[in-house]
């Protein structure tokens, strides 16, 4: 698309893509030779040779009555590309800008298209420049129209004919309406604003120093309580983890006893890590002036984990809720997810971190809960490859487990669970090309899959001998032989029957 505006009075600015063209009647100029034309630019820009503020035509050329003057504008942005910007990081085009008006020997087009940025260079060039056969026809004095452009990178205006009203500004904050408001209202010089500018740069690196120290006295808090977040996800999920009796032996009280336990286990973590949060606290009070003022937040959180320490685990999850959930630590995000899943409210902790619904599907595997999982299925808007993992592996679906288990993130407990699927389908080769792909070298799963199928292979031999025998003793008239084959019989039926036992 190719963009014309009217400039220099009867002039015509041209912008197509990355070409730039700046038009004007032969008659605007003082001389009508073209040669003299050329060199009066050339010597204009030998005047500011050194300066990158000023970008220099790459040919002059005359066509239908105009003079034109063609500029490249490869990897540049025009001006108003500063109105998408972030407040902060307008203000080294604006230094940029008024070092360009204080240079009061050279005359340039004060409009907005005659402006263009340098984004990898954070600073503004120009384009047109008044040279001694081309005179420049400006309609406001270098102050305002230095005011005026960047009142136009601020809002939505593109001319500016007063004082914008709040609902012009692209970014309403109390800080860009007092900048504009000082800049258009009360400054009036160039030095004056240039002063202004770079004092509102300063508080900005200085707040940006101080959010920078704020971030690193955080990631050291999160290092101090990486320990204690990893013990309590550790000893939470180890107690989740713990091998369980069989359902049909287990009786009520074992299941309150572990319940309590849970609990107890759980407060006595939580407290713990409480503490840690309060001597981490308390530390950081006594080395720095900032961290002496403490964060209601963390001191209500220290009041959560006292309430865990007396078992009422629903009140910490109702008050671990009450704050934003991305506003709460990563740790005590893991604390309250962890207790989201023990109470069995898998929605809000999948709804929190969807990457869950592994360690959640984990967990219903190790309890043999095969509703618990067709729940969390229906969950999922798609069929989770994980879950049905792990209802294969509670319902002994064999070959089932063997199709999905390249889809499922392969712990311990799921290798195990691919190893004894291979081995029950009596794919032995199979359970090898498992584990070389994987490149699982632990040796103890390869002795297992090998053990197994040694197993098998002895088994399949005792069954064939056994034929034979009952074949033989079938036809056999002689005693002696009868009874030797009797005693072997025994012994093979004896072993057979053991190792389907130990299977």
């Amino acid at each position: 698309m190719v963009i014309r505006t009217i400039a220099n009075q009867i002039g015509t600015i041209e912008i197509n893509q990355n070409s730039f063209y700046f038009l004007q009647p032969l008659s605007a100029f003082k001389t009508e030779e073209m040669e003299q034309i050329e060199r009066a630019y050339e010597k204009q820009m030998q005047q500011v040779m050194g300066d990158p503020t000023f970008l220099s035509a790459q040919q002059i050329s005359f066509q239908s009555g105009q003079v034109r003057f063609a500029y490249d504008l490869t990897d540049l942005h025009a001006f108003t590309a500063l109105k998408a910007m972030e407040f902060e990081d307008k203000l080294p085009y604006y230094l940029s800008l008024v070092r360009l008006a204080q240079q009061y020997d050279v005359n340039v087009l004060w409009q907005k298209e005659n402006f263009v940025l340098n984004k990898e260079e954070s600073r503004l060039h120009v384009l047109v420049t008044e040279n001694e056969v081309m005179p420049l026809h400006n309609d406001k004095e270098r102050v305002m129209a230095v005011k005026d452009l960047i009142i136009i990178s601020l809002t939505r205006l593109n001319q500016v004919f007063g004082r914008p009203r709040r609902t012009d500004f692209l970014e309403q904050s109390d800080e860009v309406i007092r900048f504009a408001e000082t800049i258009y209202l009360r400054l009036q010089s160039l030095e004056e604003i240039e002063a202004y500018v770079l004092d509102v740069s300063n508080q900005v690196e200085e707040k940006k120093q101080l959010q920078q120290q704020e971030l690193e006295r955080s990631k050291q808090t999160q290092k101090k309580w990486a320990g204690s977040s990893t013990v309590l996800r550790e000893n939470v999920q180890r107690f989740i983890s713990f091998p369980k009796k069989p359902k049909e032996k287990q009786t009520k009280s074992t299941t309150t006893g572990n319940n309590k336990l849970f609990v107890g286990v759980v407060a006595v973590l939580l407290a713990a890590f409480g503490l840690n949060v309060l001597l981490t606290q308390a530390t950081e009070n006594a080395e720095t002036k900032e961290a002496r003022e403490v964060d209601s937040a963390e001191l209500n959180l220290a009041d959560v984990y006292r309430e865990g320490l007396l078992g009422d685990t629903e009140g910490v999850v109702e008050r671990l809720e009450s704050v934003d959930y991305s506003e709460l630590p990563v740790a005590d995000q893991a604390v309250l997810n962890q207790l989201y899943i023990e109470q069995g409210d898998y929605k809000k902790a999948l709804a929190h971190q969807p990457t869950l619904i592994g360690e959640i599907a984990a967990q219903l595997r190790q309890n043999n809960d095969v509703e618990g999982l067709k729940e969390l299925q229906d969950m999922t808007e798609e069929p989770a490859e994980v879950v049905e993992f792990e209802l294969a592996s509670v319902e002994a679906e064999w070959s089932r487990i063997i199709e999905l288990r390249n889809q499922v993130e392969l712990t311990d407990q799921r290798i195990e669970t691919v190893i004894e699927a291979f081995v029950e389908e009596k794919d032995f080769q199979g359970a090898k090309g498992f584990l070389d792909k994987h490149s699982l070298t632990d040796e103890a799963w390869m002795s297992q899959v090998l053990e197994a199928e040694k197993k098998a292979l002895t088994l399949k031999e005792w069954r064939t001998e056994k034929q034979q025998i009952e074949e033989a003793l079938a036809k056999e008239e002689d005693k002696k032989a009868v009874k030797k084959y009797e005693v072997r019989l025994k012994e093979l039926n004896q072993a057979i029957e053991e190792s389907m036992k130990a299977e």
